[in-house]
């Protein structure tokens, strides 16, 4: 090892930690060479755990950011170290190579660095990329979730309406802010992507009410292409003619103002 080093094929990185010469810095090779550093029961967590999974609304930590599972006499410096008691099979898993916390534990993780939006937004986008289920949240939740830990209360608040499907990941987060809108209006219950035939073509109506013939259409960024916009239009037409009445939610949509459209439409029918 002091030849290699010496002749600068090795090179030392943290203690027992080298880098192979010739190989290209990536910026995962500090937390990377934390775990290794630590030994067998140590895990990418939180923070950086949530940036391997690219949850989103999760900030960069200034340090890798890792769980030694047992005992926690471990020194490391530069590292944002905790220790828990708490090792479920379950709760372990690897991302890009790295051993980490899973993505239900990751959850449960963050809570005490982000608000209660950014935590339900990464459950949904976690759920929307299949990572985990809410189910696998649940789980977790029941498992070493508590009054001390912060963002439980949060999750143990959104889970039962997720898990009876009163709520939906949906394809977007703005998906998720129409159907908590619509929720909350006490809006009867709706289908996700409701499949609709009309002619050759089989369209999905992001949030409908089959009975009565009422959907909306939730449109972000990208339905402002020019050729997303004109397939948009064949598509409200062909439903319109199918006897379907199609409602739009975009970004600026005053939400409050859709779901009293909806449920007014709902009446009606």
């Amino acid at each position: 090892m002091r030849r290699l080093v010496g002749r600068g094929r090795l090179i030392p990185f943290r203690y027992g930690v080298y880098l192979l010469a010739g190989v290209p810095r990536t910026e995962w090779q500090p937390l990377m060479a934390a775990c290794l550093a630590g030994g067998p029961f140590v895990a990418a967590s939180h923070r950086s755990a949530a940036i391997l999974y690219e949850l989103p609304g999760v900030a960069r930590p200034p340090h890798p950011e890792i769980t030694v599972f047992g005992d926690g006499s471990l020194r490391l410096e530069d590292v944002v170290k905790h220790r828990s008691d708490l090792c479920h099979p379950a709760d372990l898993s690897s991302a890009r190579g790295i051993p980490c916390t899973s993505p239900a534990r990751t959850i449960l993780d963050i809570g005490r660095y982000v608000s209660e939006h950014v935590l339900i937004r990464a459950m949904d986008g976690a759920r929307r990329r299949h990572l985990c289920t809410y189910e696998d949240i649940a789980a977790c939740l029941d498992r070493i979730g508590g009054p001390g830990r912060r963002g439980t209360r949060w999750l143990q608040a959104a889970l039962p309406r997720r898990l009876a499907r009163e709520l939906g990941a949906g394809d977007s987060g703005l998906e998720v802010k129409v159907q908590e809108a619509l929720w909350r209006a006490g809006v009867p219950p709706f289908v996700l992507q409701h499949p609709v035939v009309c002619g050759a073509h089989v369209y999905l109506i992001d949030i409908a009410w089959p009975d009565a013939n009422v959907g909306v259409e939730v449109k972000g960024d990208v339905h402002l292409d020019p050729a997303v916009a004109e397939n948009d239009a064949e598509r409200e037409n062909l439903l319109t003619d199918a006897g379907w009445t199609i409602y739009e939610a975009r970004p600026a949509t005053n939400m409050y103002r859709l779901a009293r459209q909806v449920s007014a439409r709902l009446r009606r029918r």
